[in-house]
């Protein structure tokens, strides 16, 4: 079980608040598994692992774009179904 932490740690890049003043100590480690692109639990993860003087590891360690590339493919999906509306309200009218 040590190995697969050491392994997760070395892996993943830790992100750590740029705004923590406290002291960190490396021993203390918290890995989050972000698997719904949740930039605000990252934040306040990141917050409170601050505040307990632990270090954040988030994986995917580019979990921030993802969640750029989520936000752009609601986006599209919403204008997909916009133009697929008027392209059957289109049919519709030929027929």
């Amino acid at each position: 079980m040590k190995k697969l932490f050491f392994i997760l740690i070395v892996l993943a890049s830790p992100l750590i608040n740029a705004e923590c003043n406290k002291k960190i100590d490396p021993k203390k480690v918290i890995i989050f598994i972000d698997t719904n692109t949740a930039t605000p639990e990252i934040e306040k993860a990141e917050a409170g692992a601050c505040a307990r003087g632990e270090r954040l590891v988030v994986i995917p360690k580019n979990h921030k774009e993802y969640h750029q590339l989520f936000q752009a493919s609601k986006q599209i999906w919403q204008e997909y179904r916009s133009v697929n509306q008027a392209h059957l309200q289109v049919i519709a009218a030929w027929t």
